[in-house]
């Protein structure tokens, strides 16, 4: 940088009573603003959105049952809603993917309750793995802040137990 131009930038600094000024000023700001916008997206991340409690309803479910999952968390913060659920499943192995997103409020942990309606399933030993995503406002990615698993059986229905039962004393006494 030449002479001139220096001398016009410690003039304009001492003007300015040292705050930011000129090319090198217009640098700082920005980098000061792209700043704020970096902790702006990553302070909200920080805010943990938990699964607290996963329910299977009914809690011995059998193979003519509707089944629902019952899910409830918590999150530090002015409070979330609900967007929208996919539910998968794969074999033996089921998953409930929830998704959230941020609103504004007061900073004080609001629970939240979401139940899934899966329907009936045939019988088995099953697991199930829950995870929360969650995103800071509309228009951002999902990212995933929590996951909950757990496992339950699906068993025949009494009734049926009782017929095989039946049958099987049926045949013995023959």
């Amino acid at each position: 940088m030449d002479n001139q131009n220096e001398s016009y930038l410690r003039r304009e600094n001492k003007k300015n009573g040292g705050r930011f000024s000129g090319k090198r000023g217009f640098i700082m700001k920005r980098n000061i603003y792209l700043l704020m916008v970096l902790i702006g997206t990553i302070v909200p991340c920080a805010t943990a959105l938990t699964i607290t409690d996963v329910q299977i309803s009914p809690a011995q479910p059998a193979i003519h049952d509707i089944i629902t999952i019952e899910t409830a968390g918590g999150i530090p913060g002015g409070g979330i809603y609900f967007d929208n659920s996919n539910f998968i499943v794969d074999g033996l192995s089921l998953q409930l993917d929830m998704y959230f997103t941020e609103t504004i409020g007061t900073q004080i942990p609001k629970p939240w309750f979401h139940d899934e309606v899966i329907g009936t399933l045939p019988q088995g030993d099953y697991d199930l793995l829950v995870q929360a995503y969650w995103r800071p406002s509309v228009g951002v990615d999902y990212i995933l802040h929590d996951d909950y698993s757990t496992n339950f059986e699906v068993v025949p229905e009494p009734i049926t137990l009782a017929f095989l039962a039946l049958g099987a004393a049926f045949i013995r006494r023959k």
